[in-house]
């Protein structure tokens, strides 16, 4: 297929992104009618991929991240759509190519989406990030969880002039890696108003300081009607458990509660439901895949996100990549005093006969480099092969972080 064309989308194309999105994401709601449809967000950059026509399209949005106790500049991809009379054609891989592209020149260091097909994206290099754990809980079992009354504090609506309070709880209980660094305009367009889809959102207030707060939504469905934590967050204990108070409270509204929480919870790491409910059978968890990552180029890549404190070290990495033929290749891996070192670099085989070598796809590398898979332990199931010394370094270089995306995009 000759390439097509890569650009931002103009306005006089606008309506045909909005037509191509609508048909991917809400096709039970008929044709696209442009005076009924949402509104679009200010914030994020259409692009599209031109084929004699607007064949493929999506949305880039700027993610930086935290990551090993520094900010990591990283994009996210959403709304990707293909014209419904060219699928199987290779325009959203070529659509993806080129995003990975500018995301290259821009430097920045990741790239993550949300899936419509866990197996279409890890084909072209994306792995899992973090998974999910989901909660469905009845109002009247949540009393072990719920506090018993509102003490001195009460619950307040919020809206988006508000978001200014919320920040400061957000950074202080989702401080874990990967938690994005939102500004102004993602508050108020993905937490207060996503697509003109406004949910509702309370804070738990004290001393006319925010110390937790709920963004929800309420679904109706065969069974009734369900309370959808989208968002929660809480400074300690006792705000998470007036945060479930006031759902408990619903229970002349509602038949259930779902929320999520990172996949660990399950285990007992961090938050766990079950630690607190009076029936610990009550609560079930269904864990699911979340967002998938990649890195963009490994050479530039990998020394901005490795460990500061990983031992001296030389070894070669064999990385294959199914999208980006920068990183399709071996690379020289120099560890000094402070880190992965900036000289990573093209090798050949023929120069290192002798030098521990580890060989992996794109996205297990990802994933290891964040922190959410170990190399040692990705080797002993045959996902990475070569030299002990090789894996072993790379293991060093990247500790286990337990990254956990939460934002929707």
């Amino acid at each position: 297929m000759d390439m097509s064309d890569y650009r931002p989308i103009p306005e006089a194309d606008e309506d045909t992104f909005r037509e191509l999105v609508h048909y991917a994401f809400s096709l039970e709601d008929g044709p696209f009618d442009d005076t009924a449809s949402d509104p679009e967000p200010t914030i994020g950059d259409r692009r599209g991929l031109y084929d004699g026509n607007l064949s493929a399209v999506c949305r880039h949005y700027h993610l930086p991240v935290e990551l090993r106790a520094s900010v990591i500049e990283a994009g996210g991809i959403g709304a990707v759509a293909s014209d419904p009379g060219q699928r199987r054609e290779g325009h959203v891989q070529e659509l993806l190519a080129a995003s990975l592209t500018e995301y290259r020149d821009r430097d920045w260091r990741l790239a993550f989406l949300w899936p419509f097909d866990v197996g279409f994206y890890a084909n072209m290099g994306w792995a899992t990030a973090s998974k999910l754990a989901t909660w469905e809980i009845s109002p009247a079992d949540l009393d072990g969880m719920a506090a018993v009354d509102a003490g001195t504090g009460r619950f307040e609506r919020l809206h988006a002039d508000d978001w200014h309070r919320l920040e400061p709880v957000q950074r202080a209980d989702h401080d874990t890696a990967l938690a994005v660094r939102r500004d102004e305009g993602w508050w108020r367009e993905f937490v207060f108003d996503r697509y003109d889809k406004t949910p509702y959102v309370y804070g738990w207030i004290v001393d006319d300081d925010v110390r937790g707060y709920l963004v929800y939504t309420v679904q109706s469905g065969d069974d009734g009607r369900t309370l959808v934590v989208r968002e929660q967050a809480a400074l300690d204990t006792a705000a998470r458990r007036q945060l479930f108070r006031f759902c408990r409270d619903h229970d002349s509204q509602v038949n259930q509660i779902r929320f999520s929480t990172p996949a660990e919870a399950v285990t007992g790491d961090g938050f766990d439901p079950h630690l607190y409910l009076d029936d610990p059978g009550a609560c079930d968890a269904t864990v699911t895949a979340g967002a998938m990552v990649r890195l963009v180029d490994v050479k530039t890549d990998l020394p901005e996100i490795g460990d500061s404190t990983a031992t001296t070290a030389r070894f070669d990495l064999i990385v294959s990549d199914p999208l980006a033929d920068w990183n399709d290749g071996r690379f020289q891996v120099t560890v000094g005093d402070d880190g992965i070192e900036h000289s990573i670099r093209a090798s050949s085989a023929s120069q290192s006969e002798t030098v521990p070598t580890a060989k992996l796809g794109i996205g297990l590398l990802s994933q290891v480099a964040i922190g959410a898979q170990s190399a040692n332990k990705l080797a002993h199931t045959g996902q990475i092969t070569g030299d002990n010394k090789a894996i072993d370094a790379l293991d060093d270089c990247f500790q286990p972080t337990q990254p956990m995306m939460r934002e929707s995009f």
